[in-house]
């Protein structure tokens, strides 16, 4: 996902930068660019730079740094099947919903 539709910088790209030591959101502008141009993803880079503590993991829980690599989901992966619809039947003539030009 990008956070910074300007710069075109990803959320992913600015992590690496905080990562990296940047810590507001001028620096993060320096190293990749993010929040350089209209100013309208500042508080989205202010929430990666501080994410909520709701976003934190529970105690005793450890996450991997992104330079770790990412973490793994212990939820299932589900496979959707493309879905297939039945063609639908041809109108005969005599079908009250064919229409004739007149």
């Amino acid at each position: 996902m990008y956070a910074c539709i300007c710069a075109a910088v990803t959320e992913g790209q600015v992590r690496a930068c905080i990562e990296a030591g940047a810590g507001t959101a001028e620096e993060i502008g320096e190293r990749c660019g993010a929040g350089t141009g209209c100013g309208s993803c500042l508080d989205r880079l202010d929430v990666l730079l501080d994410p909520p503590a709701a976003l934190d993991p529970p105690a005793g829980v450890d996450r991997p740094m992104l330079s770790e690599g990412l973490a793994v989901s212990d939820r299932p992966v589900v496979r959707h099947q493309p879905l297939v619809l039945d063609q639908p039947a041809a109108l005969d003539e005599s079908s009250p919903d064919r229409r004739h030009a007149a």
